[in-house]
């Protein structure tokens, strides 16, 4: 080491030192990065649990408005008739895109979005990764409610994923439903 001239030695100890800032920087920006995502993640749970809590809430307490109103009503087109103005015109999201449906298991009694859809069996309708949604949902809600994912056309976005939850209507045969487009969470991560 004597035989290396001074400045060679200096030299050498800004190139090592140089090194391990480097090092030092690099190792903190990841790890800042891996925070910062760790932080995103717990905020995308977060905004989800809160979209499930909203889910269950309003559709628990739309169950027992319906049931409620129509417990003095004995002919069932009747029924449906009420259900149906009960959730016609209801929307929530900043997009209006959220609403209600209601199923006699998997018989459509209420679809605002698409009512020429109200009448019809929609059990063997399914999302493009084959999950039969209508029959999902239908059992979720004869278990006493309970959540589902999918994908669903989203006016204006296409295919979206889609998270619904769904719940018996108390002293009926009907389970009502309602769900948030996934997108939304994700638009909100950005």
């Amino acid at each position: 080491m004597r035989n290396i001239k001074i400045t060679s030695r200096l030299l050498l100890l800004l190139f090592v030192f140089g090194v391990l800032l480097l090092f030092v920087i690099v190792f903190n920006i990841t790890k800042i990065n891996q925070i910062a995502d760790q932080s995103t993640e717990f905020s995308v749970e977060t905004m989800l649990e809160g979209q499930k809590q909203k889910l269950k809430v309003a559709s628990d307490a739309m169950a027992i408005a319906i049931a409620d109103r129509i417990k003095i009503t004995a002919n069932e087109d009747e029924r449906e008739d009420i259900i149906r103005s009960m959730v016609e015109n209801i929307r929530f999201e900043s997009d209006n895109s959220g609403y209600f449906f209601v199923y006699r298991e998997t018989k459509c009694i209420a679809l605002p979005t698409k009512k020429e859809n109200v009448g019809k069996d929609l059990g063997d309708v399914k999302d493009p990764n084959g999950v039969f949604f209508v029959r999902e949902l239908a059992q979720q809600a004869s278990k006493g409610g309970g959540f589902v994912t999918y994908v669903f056309d989203k006016p204006g976005k296409g295919l979206v994923n889609k998270l619904s939850y769904s719940t018996m209507i108390p002293g009926t045969n009907t389970w009502i439903g309602t769900g948030v487009y996934i997108d939304n969470i994700s638009e909100a991560r950005r």
